[in-house]
């Protein structure tokens, strides 16, 4: 997700794109009042606003937290893939997996099976 740092004025004064796991940080920052802003990334809505108003005192420091989630249903499908051994009917030592995907990428294997019998 593209994360900005705007001043009271509206100016932009920098913008970055947060790590894989939602962490940003802006270096050299001056003391005042700021909004820091986030965009939601294709697929995904917010949980929380996309705006936080923080105000840093000088050599301090603040935080923002922002939520989101990906948007329900689009281009999400359940898949039952099976390995068939010995090509033909599923048999004893065949291989069944239960995956949702979205968009080509596996979100959850929620089942990964060796049939029995």
């Amino acid at each position: 997700m593209t994360v900005d740092l705007v001043t009271a004025d509206s100016t932009v004064t920098d913008s970055l794109r947060t790590a894989m796991d939602g962490t940003f940080v802006f270096i050299n920052v001056g003391e005042g009042d700021y909004t820091i802003r986030e965009s939601d990334p294709e697929g995904f809505v917010s949980t929380t606003e996309n705006t936080v108003s923080v105000s840093i005192p000088f050599n301090g420091a603040a935080a923002a937290d922002f939520g989101d989630r990906l948007t329900p249903a689009e281009g999400l499908r359940a898949i039952k893939s099976a390995t068939d051994l010995n090509a033909g009917a599923l048999e004893p030592g065949d291989i069944v997996e239960y995956r949702v995907e979205r968009r080509g990428c596996v979100y959850e294997l929620f089942s990964h099976e060796t049939v029995l019998k």
